[in-house]
């Protein structure tokens, strides 16, 4: 974490989270690509499920919006106590 405050400022950072928001990556991305090949497998078989039924759903608390500086002084912050320990 500490790297990414000296490596990038605030606007790049907004664009990170804006290029995110139009072409999401990791876990949850591929999870969503992986149940749509399934699904249009499944529909060469003849299946007539729904989409919804091939996406694992995981329960989360909603994330609140965060602005580049609030993100900022916390990514800050989990890099101090990362320095302390």
């Amino acid at each position: 974490m500490g790297e990414l405050l000296t490596a990038i400022d605030s606007p790049e950072l907004s664009e990170w989270m804006a290029f995110y928001t139009i072409e999401p990556w990791g876990a949850e991305a591929d999870d969503l690509r992986a149940s749509y090949a399934a699904w249009r497998l499944a529909q060469t078989w003849g299946s007539k499920a729904k989409l919804d039924d091939f996406v694992p759903t995981v329960d989360r608390p909603p994330q609140p919006k965060q602005s580049s500086e609030a993100m900022k002084r916390i990514f800050a912050g989990i890099a101090a106590r990362a320095t302390r320990t």
